[in-house]
C-alpha cells in the first residue's frame, strides 16, 4: 500500500493528478482498507468486481484472501502500474481503458447507475472510518 508521498510522487513521475470526475480517491490507511475488505464474505464461486482499483490499496488485501477477483479500471495510467507492480495474477483479471471496456449486459448502465450512487453514498462513512 502505497502512502501519502509514494502518491504524490506517482502523480508526479505520471505528470497527472486525481482526476475529481471519476471520484478518484486513495485510500492510505491499511486499518480501513482490511475493514473494507473484511466486510466482504464471498460464498463459493462467486466474483469478486472491483471498480477503480486505482493503486491497489484493496487490490492487495483481496489477492491475499484468494478471491476470484476482477478488476475493472477506466484510468490506463493505473491499469499500467497494475500490471506492473504485480497486481495481475493467476486467475485474476483486469479490464482497463476505453478500449477494454466492461460489458454489463443489457442492465448495464443500471447497474453502472447504481453503483456510483453507492460510491457517493459511501464516502460520508469512509472518512468516519479514517478518524
Amino acid at each position: 500500500m502505497l502512502d501519502t508521498k509514494e502518491i504524490i510522487d506517482f502523480f508526479t513521475l505520471e505528470q497527472s493528478h486525481a482526476k475529481k470526475e471519476l471520484g478518484q480517491n486513495f485510500l492510505i490507511n491499511k486499518k480501513v482498507c482490511e475493514d473494507i475488505v473484511n466486510l466482504l464474505s464471498p460464498q463459493n464461486n462467486e466474483k469478486v468486481l472491483e471498480i477503480g482499483p486505482g493503486l491497489g490499496a484493496l487490490t492487495d488485501i483481496l489477492i491475499k484472501k484468494n478471491y476470484d477477483l476482477t478488476c475493472v479500471e477506466y484510468d490506463a495510467k493505473f491499469v499500467n502500474y497494475l500490471k506492473n507492480y504485480g497486481f495481475v495474477y493467476q486467475g485474476s483479471e483486469i479490464y482497463g481503458g476505453l478500449a477494454n471496456a466492461w460489458d454489463y449486459g443489457p442492465l448495464g448502465s443500471e447497474l453502472k447507475n447504481n453503483l456510483q450512487q453507492l460510491w457517493w453514498l459511501c464516502q460520508p462513512c469512509l472518512k468516519l472510518l479514517e478518524n
